[in-house]
């Protein structure tokens, strides 16, 4: 089957993937579509499909929606004193570090050189509005 428009949340997830500036803070496997994680125990990046608009199949312009999570700083603190992610992360309010997480995918997608490839199609981003912050209480108190 042809794709007009190939899905363009896996557009954004596979560009953010090749960005090491913001993979050293989340790796490859946690810039994702679709679900969160079923541990939640650092950041991690939900790129999710919003809207479509465009009247021509071949010029639509999708918008997708970055969500950075993080859990409850509790989770860093548990962690032995010398763990890579409590020194990475363990001193940093979460609702902080998801700002700064959104905050810099949200100008690194602006800043991408022209155009980007994804499945024979071109792609440009652009920062439209956000950071937002939504505290996720669906897992428990304090899951951001």
């Amino acid at each position: 089957m042809r794709k007009v428009l190939p899905y363009p949340p896996a557009a954004v997830r596979d560009f953010f993937r090749t960005v090491p500036e913001l993979t050293d803070i989340v790796p490859i496997e946690l810039i994702r579509t679709g679900k969160p994680p079923r541990e939640i125990t650092r950041p991690y990046i939900l790129v999710r499909p919003l809207v479509t608009t465009g009247k021509d199949p071949l010029l639509k312009s999708p918008i997708v929606q970055l969500e950075a999570c993080a859990p409850p700083l509790e989770t860093y603190l548990a962690l032995p004193a010398d763990d890579p992610i409590r020194i990475m992360f363990g001193s940093t309010d979460p609702e902080e570090l998801v700002w700064d997480i959104a905050a810099l995918a949200g100008e690194l997608i602006t800043r991408a050189k022209n155009s980007f490839q994804f499945r024979n199609s071109n792609w440009k981003g652009a920062w439209i509005e956000g950071p937002l912050i939504i505290e996720d209480t669906s897992r428990g108190e304090g899951q951001l």
